[in-house]
Order: structure tokens, then sequence, then C-alpha cells
């Protein structure tokens, strides 16, 4: 087995528990392909409150969204907070989802502090709508996904 084989083979092994840490880098290569399957386990086993407010944390999601990104309400990420419960499964995948879309910005827009930026001001292409408040449902997150491919390659 050569070298690339072995590597993608030991990441795709990766067990969730391995995989937390990681999670709360800020890089945007943690939530690569190579991991999906693990991440896949990850969300299905609850992401506990703690990683999830790490990874907010880790992208500087503003405080008064972060619920908005989950899908919950704010009082339901307070309770869990105050408890330390683990998100649902959908309010796990929801905040992956977001939290790839940060990461797409800021690749895009190259700078955190650029990509933040965006994704709390009225974008035209939104009909005025902030991209972050647009990330806690799929056809929200697809439109923010599909803008930043225009503004990628040059057509907004």
């Amino acid at each position: 087995m050569n070298d690339d084989w072995r590597i993608l083979d030991e990441t795709c092994r990766m067990t969730a528990a391995a995989l937390l840490p990681l999670l709360t880098s800020s890089s945007s290569a943690v939530l690569d392909d190579q991991r999906a399957f693990a991440i896949d386990d990850l969300i299905k086993q609850g992401l506990p409150i703690e990683v999830a407010i790490k990874l907010l944390d880790s992208r500087e999601v503003p405080p008064q969204v972060r619920h908005r990104m989950l899908g919950s309400s704010l009082r339901t990420l307070q309770r869990k907070v105050a408890a330390g419960t683990s998100l649902s499964a959908a309010e796990g995948a929801n905040l992956i989802e977001a939290i790839r879309l940060i990461d797409r910005a800021t690749e895009v827009l190259g700078s955190r502090t650029d990509a933040l930026a965006w994704l709390v001001a009225e974008i035209r292409s939104l009909n005025g709508r902030r991209p972050i408040e647009l990330l806690e449902s799929p056809i929200g997150r697809r439109e923010v996904e599909r803008v930043l491919g225009r503004i990628e390659h040059g057509v907004y």
C-alpha cells in the first residue's frame, strides 16, 4: 500500500473521540471529506455542547446568532449549555454545515475578518438578508454557498 493510501485509510478510520480536538481547531481542513464518516458518527452520537461552543468560538461566531446555526431557539441553547447536554443529531448536522460555510467564506474572501463582516452584512443577491441568518436551514445554506461560488468566480 503506497503512503497516500495508507494516510487516507488511517484518516478514514479516525474515531469520533480522536476527532473531537480536531473539530475545535480553526483550520478549514478539519471538515474535509476524508473525515466525513467520523464526523457523521460524532453527530449521531451527539456532539457535546462544550465542543459545539469551542467550535463556535474558534470561528468567532457572534453569541447572538449561535442558536440559529443549530436550528434551535436561544433558550434551548442556553438550557443545553447549563445542563451540559449534547446536541441532537439535527442540531449537530446544522452546526457542522454552518461551520463549513464559515470556513468557505474565509477561503473565498481571504480572511476571517472579511468573512465575518460579509456574514453579518445585508447581501443584495440574498434579497437583502444576512448570510449568517441563513445558515440555519439547508435552503439558506445552499443559497449562501451559491453566492460564495459566484464571488469566487467573479460573477456577482
